[in-house]
């Protein structure tokens, strides 16, 4: 029933998720930020793999 509401913080007994989101995750910039540098450490980390690869 609370997820039909729209309600899934009432789900979970944690306090923390009552408080709001303190990463900034929630919102679609802080998302944004959040993809961007994994997808460079993805990026580096095949970088580097395909580095050792041709040694």
């Amino acid at each position: 029933m609370l997820l039909l509401r729209g309600d899934p913080l009432l789900l979970r007994g944690d306090s923390l998720f009552l408080q709001g989101d303190p990463t900034g995750l929630s919102s679609w910039a802080g998302r944004l930020v959040f993809i961007v540098i994994l997808l460079s450490v993805l990026v580096l980390a095949v970088r580097w793999l395909w580095d050792q690869r041709k040694r």
